[in-house]
């Protein structure tokens, strides 16, 4: 996606406002944007801003678990491991457990979350 382009660019640039302003308009902000922005805070020595975009993900997540089917949600719940958020976001563990429970699917992965 282009946008991710602009985001990283900016970044790159240590214009984090910028980045953060594109990063803000973007119509979806997909794992590839959150990690661009998020390294690139990391990077410039911004740690604030950093953990603030670590902790809209946990938030979001969060929030989109709620509206999930199943598929979805195992989407989503794979790409939580992926980013290893269940270790810096608790409230992740108890959203997938709803979620798999209100889809029928809590017996199946009870050892997942």
């Amino acid at each position: 996606m282009l946008d991710n382009t602009f985001v990283d660019m900016y970044a790159k640039c240590d214009d984090l406002e910028k980045a953060q302003l594109v990063f803000d308009e973007l119509p979806i902000q997909d794992l590839v944007s959150w990690n661009s922005l998020i390294s690139r805070y990391a990077q410039h020595g911004h740690n604030e801003g950093a953990l603030k975009c670590f902790k809209q993900i946990g938030i979001t997540f969060t929030c989109i678990l709620k509206a999930c089917g199943i598929d979805r949600g195992k989407q989503i719940h794979h790409e939580i491991i992926h980013m290893k958020c269940l270790n810096k976001h608790v409230e992740l563990g108890n959203v997938l457990v709803d979620m798999y429970a209100k889809c029928g699917e809590l017996e199946k992965t009870a050892g997942s979350v």
